[in-house]
């Protein structure tokens, strides 16, 4: 899959690349989407500068819309198909700047709202 990631921390200009990765398998109580809409904001920019410690590569994007495409382990209340949105964790690999991303929490996203 794309994503949007970093390598080393700098101006989110300088460092951000996109890359092809692995699509992330959801873990126990995750679901996985096919991202739809991804929201960039300044906490991106933050990220890339290395305002937040962690391992490297890290992914950006740290809201998304999508389609629920895979269920962890103990999820329900959603089904493959779904249309939903939610906060995206930041600290791996990949985030919400992606083809897929990974969702700890999710809302259902109402039907006359747009995934922008």
């Amino acid at each position: 899959m794309r994503t949007l990631r970093f390598h080393t921390h700098g101006p989110a200009l300088d460092v951000i690349r996109l890359e092809e990765a692995p699509v992330p398998e959801p873990g126990p109580a995750q679901i996985r989407v096919a991202v739809t809409m991804c929201g960039l904001t300044p906490a991106d920019w933050a990220l890339a500068r290395g305002l937040f410690a962690g391992e490297l590569p890290r992914g950006i994007g740290l809201e998304v819309a999508g389609t629920v495409d895979a269920l962890g382990a103990d999820v329900s209340g959603v089904a493959v198909g779904d249309e939903v949105f939610g906060p995206v964790p930041f600290t791996g690999p990949s985030a919400g700047a992606a083809d897929h991303a990974l969702l700890d929490v999710w809302f259902p996203r109402p039907e006359k709202l747009d995934p922008a």
